[in-house]
């Protein structure tokens, strides 16, 4: 063997019949189908619980290169159950990693439902090869070889994209599920510990957008009280983005959370020196570990409103017999009045009534904001956490409250 296998393979027109089990392809084929490792993959596995025709399959799966891998129209029927690919592609594999993986419009048809998605997408998936190869030579090759992979997925490194679009899930004639994209980007993993055997995620950006669980037929109650506010479909968003910079020992985390074209709630931290001894630590040294070493560099918490206040202060104010500009008046004035009985006079304090009054009257944000003047532990709070000295604690994280 002195190269690759062939240039471009084309395959077109598969039907299978069995009576109910029926298989249909359009067209299918290879570019560049290659093993150039074979040879030396199946030197490297020396378990002697493997046999030889293991090994050829092993080492052929574990060196197989290509350009490209594709499939176009594809159904599968087998009793009552249905698949429709419309067209499948893989592109630049090699040894487990691959550049791209892309399906268009899938449909998977039950007896009792039907799920749908216009577009699946994923792009760079990097696995350890040289990790599976020594993996191979312990005593779980045979669980690999009777179908248990999840060692195999422990050597998984990071992940560019992955991506949905247009996800539908019905029962009947009910749509229970639906979904406009859910992503995950920028997914990595990094070993730690004495002996390299703690793997955490140390980035990844995960977001949903329009998803719809059918709340009205989850939930009456939920349903109609969205409905009675002015909003005929519900729709949420969620998103989250995750970084442990493990050379600065910082990490950021970021939370959003929200009903679609209605408000979000949006939630960032920043803290130092949490480095990886973290990882190996329990108990009461771990709880020292939290309360001296992380410090908060800084933190905010905003609520962002599209059209939810909006229509919450118009439904109320019909509840009430009231326009709607009166009842805005009326919660400024019951915000007074419970400020002057609680005799509240700290300017933080007066800072978030304030706030509050212009989130009503006509801001569409209101956020909480901390950002100490240098990254404070928990261990420097604690006098006066314990003495209650709520301005003091305020003052050193220079909290404030603002729209």
């Amino acid at each position: 063997y002195n190269g690759k296998y062939f240039d471009e393979i084309k395959i077109s027109g598969i039907e299978l019949d069995k009576g109910r089990e029926k298989f249909k392809i359009d067209e299918f084929g290879f570019e560049n189908l290659d093993f150039k490792k074979q040879n030396s993959i199946k030197e490297i596995i020396k378990s002697n619980s493997i046999d030889e025709i293991e090994k050829n399959n092993l080492s052929l799966i574990l060196s197989m290169t290509f350009d490209k891998f594709y499939f176009k129209d594809l159904v599968f029927d087998e009793f009552d159950d249905k698949t429709i690919i419309e067209y499948f592609e893989i592109s630049d594999w090699s040894e487990l990693s691959f550049e791209n993986l892309l399906v268009n419009k899938i449909i998977t048809q039950t007896k009792t439902g039907r799920g749908s998605s216009d577009k699946i997408l994923v792009e760079d998936i990097s696995f350890d090869i040289n990790s599976i190869l020594k993996l191979l030579n312990t005593d779980y090759n045979k669980d690999f070889l009777d179908g248990d992979y999840s060692q195999i997925a422990n050597s998984f490194k990071s992940l560019g994209n992955f991506q949905i679009e247009n996800l539908k899930f019905v029962e009947g004639n009910k749509q229970m599920f639906s979904l406009d994209l859910a992503q995950l980007e920028d997914l990595n993993f990094d070993y730690f510990g004495n002996s390299g055997d703690i793997k955490v995620p140390t980035s990844f950006n995960f977001k949903i957008e329009g998803s719809d669980f059918n709340s009205s037929e989850l939930d009456k109650t939920f349903g109609n009280m969205f409905s009675k506010v002015g909003y005929n479909s519900i729709k949420f968003d969620f998103g989250t983005e995750w970084e442990w910079n493990t050379n600065k020992n910082n990490i950021l985390l970021n939370l959003d959370l929200g009903i679609t074209d209605a408000a979000s709630i949006n939630l960032s931290s920043n803290f130092t020196d949490f480095n990886t001894d973290i990882l190996t630590l329990k108990g009461a040294p771990l709880i020292t570990y939290l309360l001296t070493n992380p410090k908060l560099k800084d933190f905010s918490l905003s609520l962002k409103d599209n059209s939810l206040k909006d229509k919450l202060i118009t439904a109320a104010a019909q509840e009430a017999n009231m326009t709607t500009d009166q009842y805005r008046d009326f919660l400024t004035q019951s915000l007074d009045i419970y400020a002057a009985t609680l005799g509240v006079d700290q300017k933080i304090a007066k800072d978030m009534k304030k706030a509050a009054v212009n989130f009503i009257k006509s801001s569409n944000k209101i956020s909480i904001s901390i950002k100490p003047r240098k990254p404070t532990s928990i261990t420097e709070l604690m006098p006066d956490i314990t003495s209650q000295n709520y301005e003091n604690i305020i003052k050193k994280l220079n909290l404030s409250i603002r729209n």
